[in-house]
């Protein structure tokens, strides 16, 4: 796969006719089930995600599937085989559901297409926060409704939030996705290349938003995450030691369809030395806050990621050192 830049975000590009064919066929599909999904009413759309695109989508993504399920075996506290299955069960529901909400939201001109949950601690919260001046870091999972935290949070009472995403490989979807993110409110950003842009951002008084629970290979650094050490992004912790602005984690949990509940975590000054230990201090209390949601939440995050592929790779590598010792 080659890789190219698109007004700022780096693209994927399948090579071929047949990589054509299939960004489009994924393409066509997704803008189909978007006007179908906003032309129901509410309760259909909800039926349509839960009880025939997530089943398909179960049966269809049979890779990911097994990949969630060796990742819950992996967990702790989700042992039994019944618990794995329905938790993965509801993965592709929230997915579904995800992407149904989204959509609507995005594509409607009726803020109240979602209705918004914030409690007055959580209004607190974010109150106080923004009244530093200082900027914000924003830092959540692909848990719950990941996809509209930006736009809720905006809500909420944020300014714009410029978010940092890792673009789509389709860039047909990749261009829509993003036009109807921005729609929503948020400006998007690539990973590479856009620290000082986002320095500036902060700088400004600005909000920024990260997804910090994927694995960052060879660029993160080994935190504990859900028991097992993982390959986890410091970008956040960095920009917050150059920038000064605090880090707060976030999240949007499903309540039940099209009722999100935004809730915010303790915010997470940065310290005076900007030391390795400093920023392994900032990146363990950030996980540490999204793990405690995704523990108390397991159907609404996405296991079918390769959450602990680097921690994999350097435990094999060590088992290999050791034989040929």
């Amino acid at each position: 796969m080659k890789w190219r830049e698109s007004d700022g975000v780096t693209v994927g590009k399948r090579r071929g006719l047949s990589g054509k064919i299939r960004n489009w066929s994924e393409y066509l599909v997704a803008r189909g089930l978007c006007r179908l999904s906003c032309a129901l009413p509410s309760s259909a759309a909800s039926a349509l995600a839960t009880c025939i695109a997530a089943p398909m989508a179960y049966q269809f993504f049979r890779g990911h599937r097994r990949r969630a399920l060796e990742n819950l075996r992996r967990v702790h506290g989700l042992d039994a085989a019944k618990n794995r299955e329905e938790v993965l069960s509801a993965v592709f529901r929230n997915l579904a559901l995800t992407a149904v909400e989204f959509f609507r939201f995005a594509t409607s001109d009726d803020p109240s297409a979602i209705h918004l949950m914030l409690s007055e601690s959580d209004c607190r919260r974010l109150s106080a926060a923004l009244a530093h001046h200082r900027g914000l870091i924003f830092v959540t999972a692909h848990l719950g409704n990941w996809e509209l935290l930006g736009a809720l949070a905006i809500q909420a009472g944020s300014p714009t939030v410029h978010s940092v995403v890792r673009p789509l490989d389709n860039p047909y979807l990749e261009s829509w996705v993003r036009s109807i993110r921005e729609r929503a409110g948020q400006q998007i950003y690539s990973k590479k290349g856009s620290f000082w842009q986002l320095s500036a951002v902060l700088q400004q008084g600005g909000c920024v938003g990260f997804l910090a629970d994927q694995d960052a290979r060879w660029r993160g650094i080994l935190i504990d995450f859900l028991g097992l050490p993982a390959s986890t992004t410091c970008a956040p912790a960095l920009l917050s030691l150059w920038s000064g602005a605090p880090i707060m984690p976030a999240c949007a949990l499903r309540k039940q369809p099209f009722e999100l509940s935004v809730q915010f975590g303790d915010l997470i000054w940065p310290g005076t030395r900007k030391s390795p230990a400093e920023v392994k201090r900032i990146t363990e209390t950030y996980t540490r806050s999204l793990e405690a949601w995704i523990r108390r939440n397991p159907d609404q995050w996405l296991w079918t990621h390769r959450r602990w592929k680097t921690s994999d790779v350097h435990r094999h590598e060590r088992q290999r050192a050791l034989l040929v010792k």
